[in-house]
């Protein structure tokens, strides 16, 4: 079963935790159109366009009011963004961290 994780750090260096122990199949599909977003948004270069999709993506499937892109943005330090946001599309997508590791990658 997929589960998704994010742990976003406070200012006063308090942690907030986001999780989802389950994920619905309908998230498959709302990742296959993220995805095709990306890739459009990559064909056209537009990194800042890309970082906002992934950003919102993230927030509408944790589904929690207080989760915003700039709450991600503040509570992740800048080599954690895109790897965090890479494990949760893994996880909605159906990917686990042990599917990475059954097929050599690190």
């Amino acid at each position: 079963m997929s589960r998704a994780y994010l742990r976003l750090e406070n200012e006063d260096g308090s942690f907030r935790e986001y999780k989802k122990d389950r994920i619905k199949a309908r998230w498959v599909k709302e990742g296959m159109k993220h995805s095709k977003k990306i890739a459009d948004l990559e064909r056209k270069n537009d990194m800042v366009g890309l970082l906002e999709e992934r950003l919102r993506f993230t927030c509408d499937f944790f589904g929690d009011k207080d989760l915003t892109p700039d709450s991600i943005l503040d509570g992740l330090d800048s080599e954690e963004l895109t790897p965090t946001l890479d494990k949760i599309f893994s996880a909605v997508m159906g990917k686990s961290e042990e599917d990475d590791h059954a097929v050599g990658k690190q």
